[in-house]
């Protein structure tokens, strides 16, 4: 039996952390129809109000939000007990974000524009 980004996905939780309102909600369409449970939040102080309250699978992270940034959040994430077990994907505008110290702690750094493509493959491989 051939398995699907879909078989992996059923049940796992994904946290969509973007403050642009049409890039969430195209996240939040594609990964959807992938069968992932979604959460989404615009601003850091939203991330970590639904992270106290159901941790996700995967967190999929934008580094330029309001009230906390993207490097706020990944902090508060790591300092977590069971932190290391969120997988992060960061989705950023900034190219030199990779050089920022704090990617160390994530999964994967992807460079705005995204492909959708990209993110439901990436997403299905960090919760098989």
């Amino acid at each position: 039996m051939i398995r699907t980004a879909s078989d992996d996905a059923a049940g796992k939780h994904i946290l969509i952390a973007e403050d642009n309102d049409d890039l969430r909600a195209l996240f939040a369409k594609v990964l959807k129809a992938d069968n992932f449970q979604i959460s989404v939040a615009g601003d850091g102080e939203e991330v970590i109000a639904l992270l106290k309250d159901r941790l996700p699978d995967v967190l999929i992270l934008d580094l330029g939000m309001p009230k906390l940034s993207g490097l706020d959040v990944l902090r508060y994430v790591r300092a977590l007990d069971d932190g290391a077990r969120i997988r992060v994907i960061v989705v950023t505008g900034n190219a030199q974000a990779q050089s920022l110290p704090e990617m160390a702690d994530t999964d994967l750094l992807l460079i705005k524009p995204v492909s959708t493509r990209d993110l439901r493959e990436f997403s299905a491989r960090l919760v098989s």
